[in-house]
């Protein structure tokens, strides 16, 4: 384990939000290390940060004055344990873990668009996880076989699909605990049947990519009202096309399989994930007051139609209780008894998902 006193300042994929430098960075590579860090922390009552590549827009990875940073990428270890399965460390790219499963003949069933690496296995599960394939497989939780979780107190749950935890890990953004291993589903390559490399182990390395400044925002609901959702988009899109360069409007379909993560979207039922989104008009930075102003009208929007979800956990929102309004009372006191049981002094990523004067409650 390694600590600076003094750090850089890190941005993340927003590339608007910027990080305190005063906290103490924590790069750890096994699971008795990680329960060690976080016990230390829990007993001196020290806010924990997580942090794997830094690609979501919304801050959750950007360590606040005080707060000790739990970097994920050392969290790269695999091994096939069981046959169409792989476990893999938290803190290792989705397209890294797929470019490696190729070499044996096989593949994920979902991964994020892109062709290339971008969220980690652990922020990926965080933010839900959602891809092309999601029409046929559903989203990533659907392909998640157990997740191996270090709670506040220390304490490491394997998480399974049967357990209670479960659901409530998808879209968390690290509000639970911190995610050490997945073992995930599975697929031959063009159906082909492979010999099972079971057995095998090691680490899978990282591969660096440069991606296109973009912002999005993205609306969940049931595929019922596609047509109604397209067309609110289009609208808000066209009142503020000063906002970016305009991306044609992107649309996912999330085939429901056997359960929809309630931070994701509440109804048990195929979903549809649609878009707009964009690029910087005269440089590589957006206007923070056009986006707040879009912003704005969505929250309104989302008010109006009440089974409209917003992707919080990927997006810049400049409303610091736009997760309680998008999740709606019911689930967020739900969530919020939840965190409570598992991080009592709610240490983990305070302010994200959670009352930030609820946090502060804890730490005092």
């Amino acid at each position: 384990m390694r600590h600076k006193p003094t750090c850089e300042c890190l941005k993340d994929y927003s590339d608007y939000l910027i990080s305190d430098r005063n906290y103490q960075p924590i790069r750890i590579s096994t699971l008795e290390a990680l329960v060690e860090a976080v016990k230390k922390a829990y007993e001196a009552s020290t806010p924990i940060r997580i942090r794997g590549n830094g690609h979501s827009m919304n801050g959750s990875s950007l360590p606040r004055s005080g707060e000790n940073l739990i970097q994920t990428e050392d969290f790269s270890h695999f091994h096939f344990g069981h046959p169409n399965t792989v476990t893999v460390g938290a803190g290792v790219a989705v397209w890294d873990v797929e470019r490696f499963l190729r070499r044996y003949g096989y593949r994920l069933p979902v991964l994020n668009d892109g062709g290339k690496p971008a969220s980690t296995i652990g922020g990926y599960l965080s933010a839900g996880g959602l891809g092309s394939a999601s029409a046929i497989h559903g989203g990533f939780w659907e392909t998640v076989v157990s997740v191996t979780l270090v709670s506040g107190e220390g304490k490491v749950f394997q998480c399974r699909p049967e357990d209670a935890i479960f659901p409530w890990l998808f879209g968390s953004m690290g509000q639970l605990g911190v995610i050490y291993e997945v073992t995930l589903t599975i697929l031959p390559l063009d159906d082909a049947t492979q010999s099972y490399p079971a057995g095998v182990a090691g680490y899978i390395g990282a591969t660096q990519a440069d991606w296109e400044k973009i912002a999005w925002f993205t609306l969940f609901a049931p595929q019922r009202l596609q047509n109604e959702v397209l067309d609110l988009l289009a609208d808000l899109q066209q009142r503020h096309k000063h906002v970016w360069k305009i991306r044609p409007a992107y649309l996912y379909n999330l085939a429901f399989k056997t359960f929809n993560p309630p931070l994701i979207h509440a109804s048990q039922e195929t979903l549809i994930a649609a878009g707009i989104w964009g690029t910087p008009l005269r440089s590589d930075k957006f206007d923070a007051i056009s986006l707040a102003a879009l912003e704005s009208d969505i929250i309104v929007m989302s008010y109006l139609h009440p089974e409209l979800r917003r992707y919080l956990q990927t997006e810049l929102s400049f409303n610091p209780d736009a997760l309680r309004l998008n999740l709606g009372q019911h689930v967020y006191s739900a969530f919020q008894d939840l965190k409570g049981r598992l991080d009592p002094k709610y240490l983990f990523t305070p302010g994200i998902l959670t009352d930030p004067s609820i946090a502060q409650e804890h730490t005092l």
